[in-house]
C-alpha cells in the first residue's frame, strides 16, 4: 500500500490473513497465478453470461467512441506537453500498436486526431487576448514558434498574428 498503516499489524493479519507492506511505490495485490485457476464454489453460469455480455457491449461502445476519447485525452495532456501516442496508450492501459490498430478500425490515425485537436485549440487560444501570441506553440506541444506558425498557416491560410489582428478588428465574426 502507498499509505502508512492506520492500524496495528495484528489487526490487518486478523482481517485479511496477512500483513500488507506499507509506504510502497504503488498499490497492488500480488498472488500466485495458480489462484486464478481456483474454481468458485458460488459460481453462477447465468450471471457469468450476463456479465460477459455487458463487458462485450462496453468494449464495443468504447471502441466506437475511441476517437472522441483520444481527442479528449489529447486536450487534457496537451498543456503538459505529454500528448503523445505512447502517453495516451499508457493512460488507456493498452499498447501503442493496439491503439493504432483500433483507431485504424475507425478510419483515423493518432496524428490526424492530434492535428485536428491542435487546430481547434490554436484558434481558440489566438482568440483569447489573455494568451500571448507565442504561448499557443508551447501549450500545443510544438518545438518552437516557427513550427507552430507554419502549421497554422497551412490550416488557415494566414499566420497566427494575422488571425489575432483580424479577430481584434472584426471581433465575433470569426
Amino acid at each position: 500500500m502507498q499509505h502508512a498503516p492506520v492500524a496495528e499489524p495484528e489487526q490487518y493479519r486478523r482481517l485479511i490473513g496477512l500483513t500488507p507492506s506499507f509506504n510502497a511505490p504503488r498499490n497492488c495485490f500480488m498472488f500466485e497465478t495458480a489462484l486464478l485457476e481456483t474454481p468458485l464454489h458460488a459460481a453462477d453460469p447465468a450471471v457469468h453470461r450476463l456479465i460477459q455480455q455487458h463487458l462485450d457491449s462496453v468494449k464495443q461502445m468504447s471502441i466506437q467512441q475511441l476517437p472522441e476519447l483520444v481527442q479528449q485525452l489529447i486536450r487534457s495532456f496537451m498543456p503538459d506537453g505529454r500528448a503523445t501516442i505512447e502517453q495516451i496508450a499508457d493512460y488507456l492501459n493498452i499498447s501503442t500498436r493496439t491503439l493504432q490498430r483500433q483507431l485504424q478500425e475507425k478510419d483515423t490515425r493518432f496524428q490526424h486526431l492530434l492535428s485536428d485537436t491542435r487546430q481547434t485549440l490554436a484558434s481558440r487560444y489566438l482568440l483569447d487576448s489573455s494568451i500571448s501570441i507565442s504561448q499557443p506553440a508551447d501549450l500545443l506541444g510544438y518545438s518552437d514558434q516557427t513550427v507552430f506558425s507554419r502549421a497554422f498557416q497551412r490550416w488557415h491560410g494566414q499566420s497566427p498574428r494575422e488571425r489575432r489582428e483580424q479577430h481584434q478588428i472584426y471581433g465575433f465574426l470569426l
